[in-house]
């Protein structure tokens, strides 16, 4: 289930975007900064706490439009999930309890479509849907995803002959409010038309120093702190 996603972030220099959201039996807690002197591939700093303890911290791109970001729930086994979403560009992280790490699950660079736009929501089925579209065009790329238990992984299948025109599908809304507010930005709802799958587990992935350059997000070698 979605717990929320905010619209796009327009943060001055230094200023920071902060909220924390319940998650089941776990609280997430997430600030997105800023950086006033920060270079174009480092523009942002992002840190994630997980039940009070930070659990990642790293450094984003400056990005045509900016950032939005998404929390996301797996109910079953209490997975947290957050996305940072762009125009170009859709990554999808989450905490894994057993190493207490912060691994990158999914990007949408990996998905072949002939559609610019990406875009992440949750469908009817309760599973995870990445689309592609662009403007006027009434056939997009859409992926369901979904979590595979014993492999801790997502799964995918392309669903796009599964696609229901907008003017025959449902709405349906996911969020529920934040904990505790924060500054310079609020939530929107969350609400789109869904899709619904078949899988195959991709490799895992790292979100740190090998691939820094082309990366949403890059952990910095040690978090400190609390």
């Amino acid at each position: 289930m979605a717990i929320a996603r905010t619209g796009m972030l327009k943060l001055g220099p230094d200023k920071a975007w902060e909220r924390t959201y319940q998650a089941g039996e776990n609280t997430i807690k997430i600030r997105f900064r800023n950086l006033r002197f920060g270079k174009s591939k480092a523009k942002y700093h992002l840190i994630v706490w997980v039940n009070g303890k930070r659990i990642s911290e790293g450094n984003c791109p400056e990005v045509p439009g900016g950032y939005s970001i998404s929390v996301y729930r797996h109910v079953e086994d209490d997975g947290i999930f957050l996305g940072l979403n762009t125009a170009q560009r859709v990554v999808l992280m989450g905490y894994d309890a057993k190493d207490k790490k912060l691994h990158k699950y999914i990007d949408s660079k990996d998905y072949k479509s002939p559609h610019p736009v990406p875009l992440m929501f949750v469908g009817k089925t309760g599973d995870l849907i990445l689309a592609f579209s662009e403007t006027g065009n009434k056939n997009p790329t859409v992926y369901r995803l979904f979590w595979d238990p014993k492999a801790r992984w997502f799964g995918y299948n392309d669903e796009s002959e599964l696609y229901v025109s907008e003017d025959e599908a449902e709405e349906d809304e996911y969020y529920e409010p934040a904990v505790n507010s924060g500054q310079d930005s609020s939530e929107e709802e969350y609400s789109e038309e869904v899709v619904s799958g078949s899988a195959s587990v991709p490799n895992t992935s790292s979100t740190s120093a090998a691939s820094k350059q082309d990366e949403l997000f890059y952990e910095e070698e040690e978090v400190k702190g609390t």
